[in-house]
């Protein structure tokens, strides 16, 4: 991935205030913050499909590949926000209130 391209779609966390992140999108759909630069322990590799910025899980093996031959790989941003618990806690609330849409569509 082009470093001016994850530039152009860098945000700052809304938690933590600080960092800068991208939003991608992973293959089921789901939108991850990843910090904005390079980590030698990530394990996302970021794309674009089309317009939109997509986030590839890599095994660790895929990873060192990539690292070695210098292209740069992502970690999700949780793993260093200060504000950790925060996202903990926001996807809990995503992840059950999934469910109480699945259940209710099953009482029909």
């Amino acid at each position: 991935m082009d470093a001016n391209e994850v530039d152009r779609r860098t945000k700052r966390c809304d938690y933590c205030r600080k960092a800068r992140i991208v939003w991608a999108e992973d293959v089921d759909g789901n939108r991850l913050p990843l910090d904005a630069d390079p980590h030698p322990e990530g394990n996302f590799t970021l794309f674009t499909e089309g317009s939109d910025l997509m986030a590839g899980k890599l095994t660790a093996g895929q990873a060192a590949g990539m690292r070695q031959a210098g292209i740069g790989t992502y970690r999700r941003h949780a793993l260093s926000c200060p504000e950790s618990q925060r996202w903990a806690q926001s996807l809990s609330a995503r992840y059950a209130k999934s469910q109480r849409g699945l259940r209710a569509g099953r009482k029909k």
